[in-house]
């Protein structure tokens, strides 16, 4: 990444992202022990985590973050997680449907509770 025409490259030589602290100490125990624990744990962490591993082109861990995703029930799930994760897994390609359809059920669940 910093050694191509990329953005980070253009500025001053750093990588900037924009996530929470929890995120980021979860993010830094996936480069350095594939501990994805933090994300097991916590919805939105694991949120951010999907969306790191996705705009730093992390396959693992984008794929990683989607089967917890799809492995949780929808207890689980907090409201705002599953309106986020349902807003941005329909704008991606590829293999989303299925974290898609997870929001929708725990959205639906939500729903119903009015």
């Amino acid at each position: 990444m910093m050694l191509t025409d990329m953005t980070e490259t253009n500025t001053d030589n750093a990588l900037k992202m924009e996530m929470s602290e929890e995120g980021l100490a979860a993010f830094l125990k996936y480069i350095y022990y594939l501990d994805l624990d933090d994300a097991l744990k916590n919805g939105s962490v694991a949120l951010e985590l999907l969306k790191t591993g996705h705009k730093y082109d992390m396959a693992a861990l984008e794929k990683a973050t989607q089967q917890i995703f799809k492995g949780k029930g929808v207890d689980w799930f907090d409201v705002d997680v599953a309106m986020h994760l349902f807003l941005w897994s329909r704008k991606m390609d590829g293999d989303y449907e299925d974290v898609k359809m997870k929001a929708v059920q725990v959205i639906k669940k939500y729903v119903g509770m009015y």
